[in-house]
């Protein structure tokens, strides 16, 4: 085959491959063999989303992917991500989870969402749009589970404490609530402008990478380095990232003494990021509202990737206790977890 040929067949192949994907997912998408991280990029869509009742904002296509059960008794569990990360975070979880319907919510400015210039990216417009967004894929009014790991569980602790009557129960894992604020609120130009630079770096990405598991060796891969950097590759993710990190960032230490949701609680023995005793903390704070509190052995602070099977196993058992289908027990399997007694 000439050079020329091989060209051509080339970008055949890579106009081809490119048709899997909505056209806001970077060409990038291309170095990525992953096929659960591809699987889940195949199905993520845009709804247009608007705040209720601020005609000032426009409207935002929000990113989402569907897994699960699609007809309407189904319970819906809608998962957020982490700090500058994607809703392609639950890629190993969200397809074991088929009793349920299954939503993965990207949060506004971050993901693959749209993110138009001159919006604010801040915690509260988080909150609005996402919010706006789970009501628009489930029906007004309808409660769902919601669930995040890391800053998406603290996000979808604002959300459990913002809109008590919308949402039946809370999933965190591994979630950062004790941690107020936000890293660069403080920071001056042009060390504000370099930060977000930095986050880009492979190298960064890499060492988060290493830093986030317990078996880094098996699971901090290049490829989950291409996967978790891909969002940094969209339209505006520069000035969304720095509006967030210059806001006030998320404060939920009072709100988990407040919210009124049962919660169920996953954490990693070997998280290097938030270790393993902010569970005793979370105990305290949310007293009887801890339906249930497990520690996975020989995992880091993703459990959703470490362990998904593990931790798909206590999200089922949690919701079928929550909607009655079966009764909480007491002791989990050893070879899931270790419990910790709420």
């Amino acid at each position: 085959m000439d050079a020329n040929s091989y060209a051509e067949t080339r970008m055949a192949f890579v106009g081809s491959f490119r048709a899997c994907y909505r056209p806001f997912v970077p060409p990038q998408v291309s170095e990525i063999s992953d096929k659960a991280a591809l699987n889940v990029l195949k199905r993520t869509r845009r709804v247009p989303v608007r705040i209720p009742g601020n005609s000032g904002d426009p409207e935002v296509g929000i990113s989402y992917a569907e897994f699960g059960q699609t007809h309407p008794g189904a319970p819906t569990i809608a998962l957020i991500h982490g700090f500058d990360s994607s809703l392609v975070e639950y890629r190993r979880l969200a397809p074991l989870l088929d009793d349920f319907r299954v939503l993965l919510i990207d949060l506004h400015g971050w993901g693959f969402t749209e993110k138009p210039q001159g919006l604010d990216y801040g915690p509260e417009s988080k909150r609005l749009y996402a919010i706006s967004t789970i009501q628009k894929l489930v029906g007004e009014g309808e409660p769902v589970y919601i669930g995040g790991a890391s800053l998406g569980g603290g996000a979808a602790l604002d959300l459990a404490h913002s809109f008590p009557d919308l949402f039946k129960g809370i999933i965190l894992i591994d979630a950062q609530a004790y941690l107020e604020g936000s890293p660069g609120s403080s920071l001056i130009w042009p060390l504000d402008v370099l930060g977000i630079q930095v986050l880009k770096a492979k190298f960064l990405r890499r060492f988060a990478s290493v830093q986030s598991y317990y078996d880094s060796e098996k699971f901090a891969t290049e490829d989950a380095m291409l996967v978790g950097r891909l969002p940094c590759l969209t339209d505006g993710w520069f000035e969304a990232n720095l509006d967030f990190l210059k806001s006030d960032g998320y404060r939920n230490k009072s709100k988990v003494k407040e919210i009124s949701q049962q919660a169920l609680i996953i954490w990693g023995r070997e998280d290097k990021i938030l270790p393993v005793e902010s569970v005793e903390k979370f105990k305290e704070d949310l007293g009887e509202r801890l339906e249930s509190c497990h520690i996975l052995e020989e995992c880091g602070h993703m459990p959703h990737l470490e362990k998904p099977d593990e931790t798909a196993e206590l999200i089922r058992r949690f919701v079928q206790t929550m909607e009655g289908k079966k009764q909480p027990s007491s002791v989990v399997d050893e070879h899931l977890s270790s419990q910790i007694e709420a």
